[in-house]
């Protein structure tokens, strides 16, 4: 594999590709200046792949014998979801197929990428050794590294890592114990790296709880349905709702997502009321009405008990 591009992202991905991956794939395509490498062990000839990302084949057991590997101990699990936890190793588990790279990142399949071109152009990149999509943690959905044997062993300075790694629980090391450790050891300056991570930069929870509605993907940009711009959209509360997809190719211009699905064109008017209403629309309205009950309360408390201008005088 040769790419003239410096920054590769990272995805390990067990069982059946997800239904929006000719969506997630179309949003990589924009991004041309920036690779993504798939390790599955799934089927996907039958998607359109851009030439910027490549599919990796790689079974759960192959991932643990590199990981082995790597880690100097046994690592041992059946459930996928405890992969997440091996994210910050990434660099570390595949680094012949990352060399060429100046930077590396890890990232999640249930993300519709904006520009995210331009926002590392913006923050000028090339000056982090680290770069974060949430405050002051690593983002498992998105956090970019730099390509160096340091950084990429940072991991085996937590104490006691290894034992993470030793059964079926998901601890959340990436978001949890790495980035604590790490956040430590910056405040004591005990580390000289520099980190990017003032502030959160993504759409997702629970923002996407908040304001479901229209949401869309447009050349490239991901957008709010006020016209916010933000860098990928990451819908891991819509995945057990999203069944439908009315596109298989990546060449698309623009669609919308919601809860539902993702659509590049108008649909039945079933689907455009999904479009509209939010799934839990009634909890909305008893949450704003309690709300707003609640600021009455505060109000009476504070000022007084609300009484009618025309009673005024006789009370």
């Amino acid at each position: 594999m040769v790419s003239q591009n410096e920054i590769c992202m990272v995805v390990v991905y067990m069982g059946k590709l997800p239904i929006w991956m000719p969506a997630f794939l179309t949003s990589c395509a924009h991004n041309h200046t920036i690779d993504w490498m798939i390790f599955t062990d799934s089927e996907a000839h039958y998607l359109d792949i851009p030439n910027n990302v490549y599919l990796k084949p790689l079974e759960l057991n192959q991932l643990l014998s590199l990981a082995t590997h790597v880690m100097g101990c046994k690592v041992s699990f059946e459930n996928p979801k405890k992969i997440c936890d091996l994210k910050p190793i990434y660099g570390d588990i595949f680094s012949s197929q990352l060399s060429q790279y100046e930077y590396w990142g890890h990232c999640d399949l249930d993300i519709i990428w904006g520009d995210l071109q331009s926002f590392l152009n913006n923050i000028d990149y090339k000056v982090y050794d680290i770069i974060s999509t949430r405050k002051n943690t690593l983002c498992g959905h998105f956090t970019l590294f730099q390509n160096n044997m340091e950084i990429n062993q940072l991991y085996k300075q937590v104490p006691n890592y290894h034992k993470i790694f030793q059964n079926n629980i998901h601890y959340g090391f990436d978001e949890g114990a790495f980035s604590f450790w790490l956040d430590q050891k910056l405040r004591k300056k005990e580390l000289s790296f520099k980190i990017f991570w003032p502030r959160k930069y993504s759409a997702d929870w629970p923002e996407l709880e908040i304001k479901p509605l229209g949401w869309k993907w447009s050349k490239g940009k991901i957008l709010s349905r006020i016209g916010e711009e933000r860098i990928y959209l990451h819908f891991m509360t819509w995945k057990k709702s999203m069944s439908n997809i009315d596109f298989t190719g990546s060449k698309q211009q623009s669609f919308r997502i919601n809860r539902y699905g993702i659509w590049s064109k108008k649909g039945k008017l079933t689907q455009e009321v999904k479009f509209i209403l939010p799934l839990h629309w009634p909890k909305l309205l008893l949450h704003y009405f309690k709300k707003i009950k609640g600021k009455i309360f505060l109000t009476q408390r504070l000022e007084g008990p609300i009484i009618p201008e025309h009673l005024r005088e006789i009370s």
